[in-house]
């Protein structure tokens, strides 16, 4: 299943990034910009996360055996986002502070586009569309049977509104998204259904340092996992938490 997650990564990661090549030449080929839109040139950083996540259990309760995968605490995240895409890696466990002895693994990627956009390029407001793309591990060493670990995974579609104000010295945006799509875990079939709301703010202050630009950023993230063709309901869980990030463009 995580050589199956990686390939699905490998082939959207391929496909933004023919996008966003398209839309860069799109962009230097056009008219010059104003004074005003003169150093729009967007948002793109490599950054470092911490969240205070949760999981918690919502399927059937009444299981021989089975003792839910429920946690809080802290997950670490890198990844790297711009106006369009986010490709991120989290990792949680008893080290990070993760109660339960439990451990924690996710992959998040996610690409939009805007469907409708209103305004200038130094102050608009869009409505964008895309895809995104979830993998998510947790285990903990109180389970007395593998069954009882998630292993999921989810393909999604979604769409948002995002607000965006930029001038020479800094980028502002801030927004909500929502994504609905089908999910697989424990090795079945794409029968179960996922959800994803991220409700991100992001501050870039231009050649802070040096040239350099430096990112702050907050999201809120709400995951739904219901993988309905599970008759015991093992693997039905919400994951929360508010994720603080400091980036740095390089």
């Amino acid at each position: 299943m995580i050589r199956r997650s990686i390939c699905l990564i490998i082939l959207f990661v391929l496909l933004s990034s023919q996008a966003l090549v398209a839309q860069m030449f799109s962009v230097k080929s056009g008219d010059k910009p104003s004074d005003d839109d003169a150093s729009s040139f967007g948002y793109s950083t490599l950054y470092f996360s911490v969240s205070n996540a949760d999981l918690s259990f919502q399927g059937n309760k009444n299981i021989p055996g089975f003792i839910p995968l429920n946690f809080s605490g802290t997950v670490f995240s890198l990844g790297y986002e711009n106006d369009f895409t986010i490709i991120e890696v989290s990792l949680g466990s008893r080290l990070t502070g993760i109660s339960n002895d439990s451990e924690y693994f996710g992959i998040h990627f996610k690409n939009m586009r805007p469907l409708l956009r209103f305004g200038s390029n130094s102050l608009n407001v869009q409505v964008p569309i895309g895809i995104a793309f979830d993998y998510t591990r947790a285990s903990d060493t109180r389970s007395v049977i593998s069954a009882n670990n998630l292993n999921q995974s989810g393909l999604m579609g979604g769409a948002g509104l995002k607000f965006v104000a930029e001038k020479a010295s800094f980028y502002l945006s801030a927004g909500g998204d929502f994504f609905y799509g089908v999910s697989f875990a424990d090795g079945s079939a794409f029968r179960g259904n996922t959800m994803r709301v991220n409700l991100p703010i992001r501050l870039m202050l231009k050649d802070l340092i040096g040239s350099k630009d430096l990112s702050f950023g907050a999201t809120y993230i709400f995951k739904s996992i219901d993988v309905t063709n599970d008759p015991n309901e093992r693997f039905d869980y919400d994951f929360s938490g508010i994720q603080i990030m400091i980036g740095l463009n390089f």
